[in-house]
């Protein structure tokens, strides 16, 4: 039980931090009966930041 639990934070953490995107766009016709096969493992994904790494600089403000 306890590692499902952490699990679920740690990919709760990765969607809240990144967007994740497939390296190349897939081609997929959803009507195929065949889409659910284990196909799926030849996706390779990336990972891309959800803010630019200078956050602290955006965040300040001037008064």
């Amino acid at each position: 039980m306890f590692a499902s639990m952490e699990l679920f934070l740690m990919v709760t953490f990765l969607l809240q931090k990144y967007n994740i995107a497939p390296e190349r766009p897939i081609q997929c016709d959803l009507e195929n009966p065949d889409l659910l096969t284990p196909r799926q493992a030849d996706v390779r994904l990336r990972f891309l930041p959800r803010r630019p790494s200078n956050v602290g600089g955006i965040l300040t403000r001037t008064v």
